[in-house]
């Protein structure tokens, strides 16, 4: 049965699987520490692009909840934060090759930590208003810190190099093996290449029942769910979005979806993605304006174009589908308004 749309919201992340497959418990311990369960959690990936699918009235109840606590007990979410500097701290040691060996389990372990509280001061972040951090300046350069720095990039630059200085790997393919496939390439031991290959296609996660489906079978089912479809859309309308730093400026449009796009990015042009990470700094600081599909005012590219000073909107829902590289636009950052203009 087909999920209801309108009831979830979708968070895109481009990860390898090794680092996606962490994520996959991070939700549940969520849950957890915050004494509030959060199930029906939906992973569809494509081509190492997973869109993410959590339930909205979960999401908004736990915001809820901090919203109210916190203005209790404001100095215990702030050791949220201090948490994921200890795990930064752990994950660190790996990459400087502190630790004896490579070690799946820990680093797997680790890392579902790490999300964890990632997610928490994601949370933190949407639940405080402005006069609140006015109140509470630490929140605010703690919150700055979260959505600038992202130790998770440098650690899967580090795994893939681990598992490139093996002779004879495909290395298209290393971005779809998991852990535990790397561990067995490090130990000189035979893996199945067709399972990454499939999982390369495609694969759909759903958290409740621990169920994963690899290739053109995860493509069906997604369809079936609904998180998979052909979306139409009026391309002469106008995009609105939220304001996120203003400004007016025009532009050739150049669609982001992964770190392989980033060449196309030259200096003035639009930049469009799904969402934005600390990996697109370079290219953020080439862009005229930034315009995104998901996020708000406190989501990475809106902090970074405050901090850039660069036009910003963002959560436009379908800018990346309904625009096209190439197209010229005018970011109106004032209203937030995006206009396609006659070449």
């Amino acid at each position: 049965m087909p999920i209801k749309r309108d009831q979830y919201e979708k968070i895109t992340r481009e990860l390898p699987f090794f680092l996606m497959e962490t994520h996959l418990g991070a939700y549940k311990l969520v849950g957890r520490i915050l004494k509030s369960p959060f199930s029906r959690v939906y992973y569809f990936a494509e081509n190492n692009v997973c869109e993410i699918y959590r339930n909205v009235f979960q999401y908004k109840r736990i915001i809820k909840k901090i919203e109210r606590e916190i203005k209790i007990y404001p100095k215990k979410y702030l050791t949220y934060f201090n948490k994921i500097n200890d795990c930064e701290k752990k994950i660190q040691k790996i990459i400087d090759g502190k630790s004896l060996r490579f070690d799946h389990k820990k680093i797997k372990h680790i890392m579902i930590k790490y999300w964890a509280y990632y997610i928490i001061c994601a949370y933190i972040g949407y639940a405080l208003n402005k006069k609140f951090l006015e109140e509470n300046p630490e929140y605010r350069q703690k919150i700055i810190k979260h959505k600038i720095q992202g130790i998770w990039v440098e650690l899967g630059v580090y795994i893939f190099k681990t598992a490139r200085s093996f002779k004879n790997i495909n290395t298209k393919i290393i971005n779809s093996l998991s852990l535990m496939e790397i561990q067995l390439l490090i130990s000189n031991k035979l893996i199945d290449y067709s399972r990454a290959a499939a999982r390369q296609t495609a694969y759909l996660y759903y958290a409740d029942k621990n169920l994963l489906v690899i290739g053109n079978e995860a493509k069906k089912m997604a369809v079936s769910l609904g998180l998979k479809e052909k979306n139409k859309f009026n391309l002469n309308k106008n995009l609105r979005g939220a304001i996120a730093f203003p400004g007016i400026k025009n532009g050739r449009v150049k669609i982001i979806k992964n770190k392989s796009d980033f060449p196309k990015i030259k200096k003035n042009d639009i930049l469009v993605a799904t969402m934005t990470n600390q990996m697109f700094i370079p290219i953020i600081q080439k862009a005229a304006a930034i315009i995104t599909d998901e996020g708000g005012a406190t989501c990475h590219a809106a902090i970074i174009s405050r901090e850039l000073k660069i036009p910003c909107i963002v959560g436009t829902k379908i800018a990346t589908k309904a625009l096209k590289d190439g197209d010229l636009v005018e970011v109106d950052a004032n209203k937030g308004i995006v206009r396609k203009m006659k070449n």
